[in-house]
């Protein structure tokens, strides 16, 4: 297991804590943000390092195009858990669609993380 396979671990250690708090907001919300700044700094560093989305663009395989797809994917599903968190934390919102986001979110980010390791 690599750093960042450690530090992605460590994510989704962030996220399960944040869901296990999701009826005390502030804790909820700084889990969730922690895990989330984490996740794109972890992204940041990638892209840096390897230069990632050259790789990706230029890659053959399925498995690599794949995991791309879903990352974008879980990077998306963050922004809108985002702005609707942020609107429920203003008052009454559309929690409805922050809950049914967040089990799509956690479906792709659990994705992220096999493939991670398929990829390595």
């Amino acid at each position: 297991m690599t750093v960042l396979h450690l530090i992605s671990t460590g994510v989704l250690v962030l996220v399960a804590l944040g869901l296990g708090f999701r009826r005390r907001p502030p804790v909820h919300r700084a889990f969730m943000l922690s895990a989330f700044t984490v996740d794109l700094l972890m992204v940041l560093y990638i892209e840096f390092t390897r230069h990632a989305v050259g790789k990706a663009v230029a890659t053959t395989s399925p498995i690599l195009r794949f995991h791309v797809v879903i990352s974008t994917l879980v990077l998306a599903a963050y922004l809108v858990q985002l702005v609707l968190g942020w609107r429920l934390s203003r008052g009454p919102g559309r929690r409805v669609w922050h809950v049914r986001i967040g089990i799509s979110f956690v479906v792709l980010r659990l994705t992220n993380y096999v493939t991670s390791f398929l990829i390595s």
